[in-house]
């Protein structure tokens, strides 16, 4: 007998990380989706103090990953998932819908 509840989803995002060679791109790249889940800047270089002030305000996590460096470095801690303010819509169903089948296409689904 069908149900009116929505199914469990099958795979959650929890993040995205951006690794545009500009800073300000990959900054907005991450707080355009900020909704969906939390957000991180890979940068191969550390930041001057003021990009690593506004990724600080807007709690987007900025990690670097220096030439010379054996592990990556956490330069600013941000949001674990979305914004507090944000609503699961249908959209965010549609992307999760999708980035499952996605698994399923690559065999990353066990």
């Amino acid at each position: 007998m069908p149900t009116q509840q929505t199914p469990p989803r099958p795979l959650t995002m929890v993040g995205f990380i951006s690794t545009a060679a500009s800073w300000s791109r990959a900054i907005e790249q991450v707080r355009s989706l900020c909704g969906l889940g939390a957000g991180m800047v890979l940068s191969r270089s550390r930041a001057s103090v003021l990009p690593l002030m506004d990724a600080d305000a807007s709690s987007v996590w900025v990690v670097g990953i220096p030439p010379c460096e054996p592990e990556p470095k956490v330069w600013v801690t941000g949001r674990v998932g979305p914004v507090s303010t944000a609503a699961r819509t249908p959209v965010t169903r549609v992307l999760e819908e999708g980035l499952f089948a996605h698994a399923l296409t690559h065999a990353m689904v066990p």
